[in-house]
């Protein structure tokens, strides 16, 4: 991590929370550009904290923040009332990125949030006052509350002993034993923090009801389940999620290719066949879970999958989701038939217990349907990603994956460009090949 990494922090936060944050105490008062513009990116790093761990939009997570005099070393408060979890944030902004959270400033957020806890908010501020009834809330909710305390710093160095000792000991002290926790501290530093913007420009974890017929499973050495789903189930996981359910395979769904060509050949004249035609689809998940439904045997069964991500089988989904819609303007009997006989073999594969790297095995391993090329497996490279989220964060786009449409002008750029710029910067021999 680095200067450039602090950087790209503060134009996240500009773009989250520019005009959202509550200045008007540094209005009051003369001060140096560089103070106010400090002071900003302190308290919106605390209410990006509010953002990412508490899955609230902007304008929530910038009224969280309570920064300011008599703020008992809290810089931004939620009592998530879905959730259950009532959140302290107390964040240093650092423009070299040297200067961690010290003992004093944890000790002090420890104190204030006992206080807070102990109800006695006439030591504070009036924004922390303001807050007034969801901390109410919070401490007398008959539900377990959940108390979650973040620190987060733009520094390289991790939190020092001192600095975290009185928090892990409110912790500890909040938390009782044989009872379900109660607290629990996080820490920031400027890794992690780069870590959490980054997880912002990813699209959210699918999760998805699948019906297989005539299923069966494997439990070792990975729990997988198999069986037939009908292509109108198909259909309308893409009309719901789109592209979005392939997100993590080599290449998105190729509107034209010889092979996508006769599968809608297929769905069209001959749909009774179109199991015995094609090679499936091959799902990977966080974990699955199968439901009662259909129980016992297994004619019919119903499967709870979490984190999907369809990694081989893209050009079918894709195909069956812009083809069933139209089919019944078609004939009837096709529109018939297709929701009776019309099939396509799916595998699910939980990742649960399956080693690091494994779905990316699957997915190479999978993927040889429609022609390959090298340009297709960019998609599994770590770099490529990167490059990505580093567009994503500047609000542009890179294109390297299969299917993707081209940006254009100042959207961004695609992969062939950047290898016929990265050539042109290498030598002439190189450009004239590119």
């Amino acid at each position: 991590m680095s200067q450039y990494h602090v950087t790209r922090i503060a134009s996240v936060l500009d773009h989250h929370f520019a005009g959202l944050i509550d200045m008007q105490d540094w209005q009051k008062h003369t001060h140096e550009q560089k103070e106010v513009r400090r002071a900003f990116l302190s308290r919106s790093l605390a209410a990006l904290c509010i953002k990412a761990f508490a899955e609230v939009d902007d304008q929530i997570a910038a009224d969280a923040v309570v920064d300011g005099f008599d703020d008992g070393g809290i810089d931004a408060i939620l009592f998530d009332q879905l959730d259950d979890a009532f959140y302290f944030v107390q964040s240093k902004w650092s423009d070299d990125g040297t200067t961690p959270l010290n003992g004093n400033a944890g000790g002090k957020f420890a104190d204030g949030v006992r206080d807070i806890l102990a109800n006695k908010l006439d030591r504070f501020n009036q924004k922390v006052k303001k807050k007034e009834p969801q901390i109410l809330a919070a401490l007398t909710a008959t539900r377990n509350v959940r108390v979650v305390l973040i620190t987060a710093h733009t520094a390289q160095q991790e939190i020092g002993l001192h600095g975290r000792r009185k928090i892990d000991d409110l912790v500890q002290d909040l938390n009782i034993p044989s009872l379900p926790e109660q607290a629990k501290a996080i820490h920031l530093n400027q890794d992690k923090i780069y870590g959490l913007i980054t997880s912002l420009t990813k699209p959210s974890k699918i999760d998805l009801p699948i019906s297989l017929a005539n299923w069966g499973f494997t439990q070792q050495p990975f729990l997988s389940y198999y069986g037939r789903a009908n292509v109108i189930e198909v259909a309308g996981w893409w009309n719901d999620h789109g592209k979005a359910l392939c997100d993590r395979n080599i290449r998105h769904f190729l509107p034209r290719s010889d092979v996508n060509d006769a599968l809608r050949d297929t769905l069209a004249l001959n749909p009774e066949y179109f199991w015995y035609l094609n090679n499936g689809i091959t799902i990977i998940c966080d974990s699955v879970s199968k439901s009662l439904a259909g129980s016992p045997g297994n004619e019919i069964g119903l499967f709870n999958c979490r984190g999907i991500s369809g990694v081989n089988g893209a050009q079918t989904v894709g195909t069956i989701g812009a083809m069933i819609p139209t089919a019944g303007a078609a004939s009837d009997a096709i529109q018939t038939t297709i929701q009776t006989q019309t099939w396509v073999q799916v595998r699910i594969i939980s990742l649960e217990k399956c080693p690091p790297g494994f779905d990316r095995k699957i997915t190479q391993a999978t993927n040889f349907q429609n022609a390959v090329n090298y340009r297709d497996f960019a998609a599994m490279d770590p770099i490529q990603h990167r490059l990505a989220t580093d567009f994503t964060l500047d609000h542009r786009h890179y294109a390297f994956k299969s299917g993707e449409e081209d940006p254009h002008g100042n959207e961004g750029c695609s992969i062939t460009e950047a290898t016929q710029a990265l050539g042109c910067t290498d030598s002439i021999d190189v450009a004239v090949q590119v």
